[in-house]
């Protein structure tokens, strides 16, 4: 009394078969794998490719990124009165006060002086660098 049809039956069979001769295989294979030192251990381990990359992302990406912030921090506590700017706004001006323990920032937008604006520290993109009136204050301070 047979429960199973013919072809179950063989197809049964045939993979518990299959499924001994794998595991023959792998108990032989595994007597013969030669003992891999502690340093292949940790070549071998995905625990040093993840933690291989995320220091490249880290020294690739995120140090500039920081670097790049910390001068930008820098220069804006840096601003001074009559130095030239433009705004993230596109709006060129002269600084006509920048206190240091304040975030806002008073500038002029015409050479009458009579259009001022307030902006923020941070809405200041660029700092022009006004090389004639440098080298004046280089002479003046040579001079003296």
């Amino acid at each position: 009394m047979n429960s199973l049809p013919p072809f179950a039956e063989s197809l049964f069979l045939r993979t518990c078969e299959l499924a001994c001769l794998l595991a023959q295989d792998a108990g032989a294979a595994g007597d013969a794998a030669p003992e891999m030192s502690p340093v292949q251990r940790i070549l071998n381990s995905p625990f040093l490719l993840g933690g291989g990359l995320l220091a490249l992302f880290y020294i690739m990406v995120l140090l500039p990124e920081k670097r790049k912030k910390q001068q930008a921090a820098e220069k804006l506590s840096q601003l001074k009165k009559n130095q030239r700017v433009i705004t993230i706004g596109g709006i060129h001006g002269v600084i006509v006060s920048a206190p240091a323990d304040s975030d806002v920032v008073t500038i002029r937008t015409d050479e009458s002086g009579s259009n001022r604006l307030k902006v923020n520290r941070s809405a200041i993109a660029t700092v022009l660098s006004d090389d004639k009136a440098e080298a004046k204050k280089e002479k003046e301070a040579d001079s003296k």
